[in-house]
Protein backbone atom coordinates (compact mmCIF):
# COMPACT_ATOMS: atom_id res chain seq x y z
CA UNK A 1 0.00 0.00 0.00
CA UNK A 2 3.15 2.10 0.19
CA UNK A 3 2.96 2.90 -3.67
CA UNK A 4 -0.64 4.51 -3.40
CA UNK A 5 -0.77 8.31 -2.17
CA UNK A 6 -3.60 8.63 0.81
CA UNK A 7 -6.62 9.41 -0.91
CA UNK A 8 -5.84 6.63 -2.83
CA UNK A 9 -5.20 4.36 0.02
CA UNK A 10 -8.87 5.65 1.03
CA UNK A 11 -10.25 4.42 -1.92
CA UNK A 12 -8.72 1.14 -1.60
CA UNK A 13 -10.01 0.44 1.84
CA UNK A 14 -13.55 1.59 0.92
CA UNK A 15 -13.50 -0.90 -1.91
CA UNK A 16 -13.58 -3.87 0.44
CA UNK A 17 -17.25 -2.88 1.71
CA UNK A 18 -18.51 -3.23 -1.91
CA UNK A 19 -19.31 0.60 -2.14
CA UNK A 20 -20.52 1.73 -5.73
CA UNK A 21 -18.43 4.94 -7.01
CA UNK A 22 -21.66 6.84 -5.58
CA UNK A 23 -21.44 5.72 -2.51
CA UNK A 24 -17.64 6.05 -2.50
CA UNK A 25 -17.70 9.47 -3.80
CA UNK A 26 -20.31 10.85 -1.26
CA UNK A 27 -17.93 9.07 1.93
CA UNK A 28 -15.21 11.02 0.58
CA UNK A 29 -16.79 14.29 -0.46
CA UNK A 30 -15.81 14.05 -4.43
CA UNK A 31 -17.19 13.57 -7.63
CA UNK A 32 -17.28 9.81 -8.96
CA UNK A 33 -15.22 10.94 -11.95
CA UNK A 34 -12.67 11.19 -9.02
CA UNK A 35 -13.19 8.35 -7.46
CA UNK A 36 -13.15 6.13 -10.94
CA UNK A 37 -9.87 8.04 -10.98
CA UNK A 38 -8.50 7.02 -7.86
CA UNK A 39 -9.73 3.31 -8.28
CA UNK A 40 -8.16 2.89 -11.79
CA UNK A 41 -4.61 4.66 -10.17
CA UNK A 42 -4.97 1.67 -7.35
CA UNK A 43 -5.51 -0.78 -9.59
CA UNK A 44 -2.63 0.35 -11.82
CA UNK A 45 -0.41 0.33 -9.07
CA UNK A 46 -1.07 -2.79 -7.63
CA UNK A 47 -1.56 -4.68 -11.00
CA UNK A 48 -4.72 -5.92 -10.21
CA UNK A 49 -6.80 -6.50 -12.79
CA UNK A 50 -10.33 -5.64 -12.18
CA UNK A 51 -12.31 -4.10 -9.99
CA UNK A 52 -13.56 -7.33 -8.09
CA UNK A 53 -9.97 -8.39 -7.72
CA UNK A 54 -9.53 -5.29 -6.06
CA UNK A 55 -11.90 -5.52 -3.57
CA UNK A 56 -11.02 -8.53 -2.94
CA UNK A 57 -7.55 -7.28 -2.44
CA UNK A 58 -8.24 -4.69 0.02
CA UNK A 59 -10.85 -7.08 1.99
CA UNK A 60 -8.08 -9.32 2.72
CA UNK A 61 -5.73 -6.62 3.61
CA UNK A 62 -8.44 -5.35 6.36
CA UNK A 63 -8.50 -9.23 7.40
CA UNK A 64 -5.43 -9.60 7.82
CA UNK A 65 -4.36 -5.97 9.27
CA UNK A 66 -7.08 -6.97 11.91
CA UNK A 67 -5.73 -10.73 12.72
CA UNK A 68 -2.25 -9.20 13.55
CA UNK A 69 -3.83 -6.35 15.24
CA UNK A 70 -4.18 -6.48 19.67
CA UNK A 71 -7.53 -6.47 21.13
CA UNK A 72 -8.37 -2.96 20.27
CA UNK A 73 -5.87 -1.27 18.55
CA UNK A 74 -7.70 -0.93 15.34
CA UNK A 75 -10.58 1.01 17.94
CA UNK A 76 -7.74 3.43 19.00
CA UNK A 77 -6.66 4.43 15.20
CA UNK A 78 -9.95 5.26 14.23
CA UNK A 79 -10.58 7.84 16.99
Amino acid sequence: MGRLTPREQETFLLLAEGLSNEAMAQRLHVSERTVRAHVAAVMEKLELGSRLTACLASYTFLTERRSDARPGELDKSRS
